[in-house]
């Protein structure tokens, strides 16, 4: 309940700066990987629909999305349709983190690993 209650307050603007700050020194070190040829994959891992509505996650995925576009980063794209089960809010659980588990190394398989018909991937 406490947790829900913090959610659906805006973000302190102490914690704000804060995570801006994170946020570049994140997007600095993906662009340097990137830079010499590693694929960075930025990951949304799914939370409770009543979390993922509240004030403070809106808030931080925007920030999040505005200094990490998709347009410059990958995203690992979400499975649209699929009502998570979480333990506590946060941690997936049992069968929905299988889900996402295997969407990832699905992702993954398709998509990172380089193939024999083009070894440059």
């Amino acid at each position: 309940e406490s947790r829900l209650k913090d959610a659906q307050a805006p973000l302190p603007e102490e914690h704000r700066l804060e995570y801006m700050e994170q946020l570049e020194t994140i997007a600095a070190a993906a662009s340097r990987l990137m830079s010499e040829g590693v694929e960075v994959v930025f990951v949304d891992i799914p939370i409770e629909p009543v979390l993922e509505q509240s004030t403070r996650y809106r808030e931080v995925a925007e920030l999040t999305r505005t200094r990490i576009p998709s347009g410059t980063y990958r995203w690992l794209p979400e499975i649209q349709g699929h009502e998570w089960v979480t333990n506590d809010g946060v941690h997936l659980a049992g069968s929905d983190a299988d889900i996402f588990a295997r969407h990832l190394s699905d992702y993954a398989k398709t998509t990172l690993e380089p193939d024999a018909t083009n070894p440059s991937r």
